[in-house]
């Protein structure tokens, strides 16, 4: 783009600049490769999407690039039109803006470049790559839209992993688990790329959309806590993945723990605080047992236990 002299601009293609009118307030979208001049009351401005407002500056500052997005990518264009299912887009030259959809999400995946009407708003998302021990934890936003554009998710499976047999045009999950506010786990030991189809978006965590599952190696274990106070403890050797309502319990930044090893010289004091049955034997709540290492050598901690401790010594 470049400035031929005072007000007049022209834009190369891939570019666009949204102008205010002075008289009417009306914001228009100019789209290159296009020239134009500014009126003497016409201002440049550009969309804050906090404030939902549009702020004056300068013309070299209003001048944008297209969104686009390359192969392997998705965009999330936020405020879509009305028209063609929210993916109208504006044209080469000078237009008004459009009715929008004010606070709806469309994904669009790539390749494609658009520009933007006034007040819409567009990320550049890559598409999401999972090793086995990684997973994504997805949202269901709008759940007539998910349930509409499911057979749209770019969905590439594990060879030989359960989904690979019973996925087909992208439906990786079943229609009753769609729905709005529902929480969903991607597993990367089942689906190595994944991109969400209108309806549905992938949290993010520190800045990243993928999340590290817990891989336990022989005589270590983790501990995930439910939304419903409920604890889980898996032991390894193991891919840990949670349930969309788990966290692992962290001790010192923490995730793994080490089994508990006796020899005939250590014992550990036990309250049973669930009746559990193991080994047939049953046992009941509020019944106490002292382990040591001559009866078990090794110790695994379960839900139904809770440790008693001599002052600050558990062993």
């Amino acid at each position: 783009m470049a400035i031929e002299r005072s007000g007049d601009l022209i834009l190369s293609q891939g570019t666009y600049v949204l102008v205010q009118e002075g008289t009417t307030g009306q914001v228009e979208v100019v789209t290159g490769p296009y020239k134009f001049s500014l009126g003497d009351t016409d201002k440049p401005v550009v969309y804050d999407r906090e404030t939902r407002r549009f702020t004056p500056t300068s013309l070299e500052s209003a001048i944008k690039v297209c969104p686009a997005a390359d192969e392997g990518q998705y965009l999330v264009l936020t405020n879509p039109s009305i028209e063609d299912s929210g993916l109208k887009h504006p044209t080469k030259g000078k237009l008004s803006s459009v009715e929008l959809t004010m606070g709806r999400k469309v994904n669009v995946q790539g390749p494609t470049i658009f520009p933007l009407f006034p007040g819409q708003v567009a990320d550049v998302i890559d598409g999401h790559q999972l090793k086995s021990n990684e997973y994504l934890l997805i949202r269901v936003y709008n759940e007539k839209e998910a349930k509409e554009n499911l057979k749209n998710a770019v969905v590439k499976t594990v060879e030989g992993s359960p989904e690979s047999n019973s996925h087909k045009d992208g439906k990786l999950f079943e229609e009753k688990e769609i729905r709005t506010g529902n929480l969903l786990i991607i597993k990367g030991t089942d689906v190595s790329f994944y991109m969400p189809p209108t309806g549905i978006e992938v949290l993010e965590e520190n800045d990243k959309y993928t999340r590290n599952a817990v891989t336990l190696e022989r005589l270590e274990y983790c501990i995930l806590l439910d939304q419903n106070g409920g604890k889980r403890y898996v032991k390894g050797p193991d891919v840990v993945f949670p349930k969309p309502t788990e966290v692992f319990i962290e001790n010192k930044g923490q995730k793994i723990f080490r089994a508990v090893e006796l020899n005939e010289n250590m014992g550990i004091y036990i309250k049973v605080i669930a009746d559990y049955s193991e080994e047939g034997r049953d046992y009941k709540a509020g019944e106490e047992l002292f382990i040591t290492g001559n009866e078990q050598k090794i110790y695994f901690p379960r839900a139904e236990h809770a440790l008693i401790k001599y002052g600050d010594e558990s062993i």
